[in-house]
């Protein structure tokens, strides 16, 4: 497999999961514009894994304790009256950007 080919590949898994950064995502983009026949069908396939591992993963209900924490944290956020800070997914998880 060519490095350019590798480079592809690394990059379509990345983007069929939505695990791309801006300047990663604008790199596969260019290069599914210029993408030959075998790596259309590799991007054709990792859609299809990726959109199947969706309906197969099981929902999982949070814990009692989590749920009431998630519920705490929205209700503080929202007596606060600053929109500035409003509770957002990021104010529940330690990956902030």
């Amino acid at each position: 497999m060519s490095t350019n080919n590798e480079k592809f590949t690394e990059l379509c898994t990345g983007y069929v999961v939505g695990a791309l950064n801006k300047g990663e995502e604008r790199e596969f983009l260019a290069m599914l514009a210029k993408a030959d026949e075998d790596q259309l069908r590799l991007y054709d396939d990792m859609k299809a894994i990726a959109s199947e591992l969706a309906v197969l993963t099981k929902a999982e209900e949070p814990s009692a304790s989590v749920k009431q924490s998630i519920l705490s944290i929205i209700e503080e956020k929202s007596d606060s009256g600053n929109s500035a800070e409003k509770a957002s997914i990021y104010s529940f998880t330690q990956f902030k950007r």
